[in-house]
């Protein structure tokens, strides 16, 4: 039987007939009632084994319109009160079919801008007005009219056979740095026989950094440590780069830069070379702070200087001390002298 016929016929006493319930189709406001003839009436009207009686939403089909043997197309119909069909067959027996006008509702997510992969998942909510709706519709699985469910990139879930009529609102749950989310149609009512299409646009809004090592007063192969450091707890892999907690790790040696694609935008970023030997390079930078763009690739560059002379630290005992030597040396100099003179 088709699943929106949801009660049988009632008190069905043709001498006549015998109504094919489970085998009924319903198509809009049409109901196909299939009427097989009793047996003891077989072997009188053997032509009319089967009777197709298909009847219309606007009015009422009574047994005086049609003898036996007639197949109804268009000539009787039925009366449609609140849902109920009222379905006039010979004998004059009153049978009643409850039709469920329902629709369907498609959310369907799709994003724009980077290239993003299917993995990634995204929870949402569906809210309905009728907070007495429970149970599986389809892929969602409502409680008191709320369906919660996880969508990925690409893919569409369909609520199957929502009471028409009913309100619908869907939302998604799941927020990223790298996202902006807009809706079609995310509220609206379930309209009969209709599909509601719902759809879930995320716009992936991302920048880049290209960091550039300079090395100047020598020449060298050595790699040079770099952090980036993000102001959001950002995790996983970014190219080739591991972000933990927003903190990530690069080494570089003269003359090689690195491009990390795709970072959100709008978040801040610093820029620190690490475990660098003070006494051999001076480190600056250029542009080692500020925001990623929307679009925009950050040029970032770590500039090593390689130092020719001991830095000046501010610790100057050191030249009272050779002072002090050279005193010394000085003195016992001039006393050989002299006492070199007196001998001769």
């Amino acid at each position: 039987m088709d699943p929106r016929l949801t009660a049988e016929f009632v008190d069905f006493t043709s001498p006549i007939f015998v109504a094919d319930v489970d085998n009924a189709k319903i198509e809009g406001s049409k109901v196909t009632v299939n009427c097989m003839l009793k047996d003891d009436w077989k072997e009188h009207i053997d032509e009319l084994a089967t009777t197709s009686m298909v009847v219309h939403g606007n009015g009422i089909l009574k047994a005086e319109d049609f003898q036996v043997g007639d197949v109804l197309s268009t000539t009787g119909h039925i009366e449609v009160t609140a849902g109920i069909m009222s379905l006039y067959l010979p004998a004059n027996v009153v049978n009643t079919l409850e039709v469920k006008r329902v629709g369907n509702l498609t959310i369907t997510k799709v994003a724009e801008g980077a290239a993003i992969g299917s993995n990634d998942a995204f929870d949402l909510t569906v809210r309905l007005s009728d907070e007495t709706i429970t149970g599986n519709y389809g892929d969602l699985n409502f409680e008191n009219g709320v369906a919660h469910a996880t969508i990925h990139i690409g893919e569409t879930l369909t609520a199957e056979e929502l009471p028409a009529g009913v309100s619908y609102t869907v939302t998604e749950d799941s927020t990223s740095y790298e996202y902006v989310t807009t809706y079609e149609n995310a509220e609206g009512t379930i309209e009969e026989n209709q599909t509601s299409e719902v759809k879930i646009i995320n716009t992936y809004n991302v920048g880049s950094l290209l960091i550039t090592k300079t090395v100047k007063g020598i020449k060298t192969t050595e790699k040079f440590k770099i952090m980036i450091r993000l102001n959001e707890e950002i995790n996983g892999y970014y190219n080739d780069i591991l972000f933990e907690n927003g903190i990530g790790y690069i080494e570089l040696a003269d003359g090689e830069e690195y491009v990390i694609d795709n970072l959100p935008s709008g978040i801040n970023y610093l820029i620190e070379e690490v475990d660098v030997d003070e006494t051999k390079y001076e480190v600056t930078y250029k542009n080692s702070r500020g925001m990623i763009g929307i679009d925009e690739t950050v040029n970032i560059e770590v500039i090593n200087t390689y130092q020719t002379k001991a830095p000046d630290t501010g610790d100057y005992s050191g030249i009272y001390y050779w002072v002090a030597i050279m005193f010394v040396s000085a003195v016992a100099v001039g006393f050989a002298v002299y006492k070199k003179k007196k001998i001769y």
